[in-house]
């Protein structure tokens, strides 16, 4: 991975750099990229708030999949968690602003993934509980026969 600061980051439409990962890895390496840039992204307070959930109730590899799915997510999106968070609630007026945009976008991401529909479905319920622990609510997806 090369880190945010270097030549060959990716850079997003809002300037941000995102890590390029490399092809050429061994286990060793993939291992302690993933280590760092779990560290880097639970950072983000709403990515933390999130975590301390799972950490009552799941194994440290269930936890981290859930958080690279939280990942995976925030860049399909070209956001960080916390801008999802700020960007779906106006806390002014006390209304939701972008919970149709982020239910959209859920549906996209998980159909995007080459997964049976079940394991797509769940990736989306996992990106639905990072919002429900920050205290968001996006609705779940409908399913195709009730549309």
């Amino acid at each position: 991975v090369i880190w945010p600061g270097s030549s060959a980051c990716r850079s997003d439409i809002r300037g941000r750099r995102w890590p390029v990962v490399t092809a050429a890895r061994t286990f060793a390496d993939a291992s302690q990229e993933r280590s760092m840039s779990e560290q880097l992204f639970t950072d983000f307070d709403t990515v933390r708030r999130y975590a301390r959930q799972l950490d009552e109730d799941l194994t440290e590899q269930e936890r981290a999949e859930r958080l690279d799915t939280l990942r995976q997510f925030a860049e399909f999106v070209e956001r960080t968690p916390d801008e999802m968070v700020d960007e779906i609630f106006d806390v002014r007026t006390r209304k939701y602003r972008k919970r149709g945009f982020y239910a959209r976008k859920i549906k996209e991401f998980s159909e995007s993934l080459d997964l049976p529909r079940a394991r797509q479905v769940a990736k989306g319920n996992v990106v639905r509980a990072f919002f429900i622990a920050n205290g968001r609510r996006v609705p779940p997806e409908m399913p195709e026969w009730l549309l």
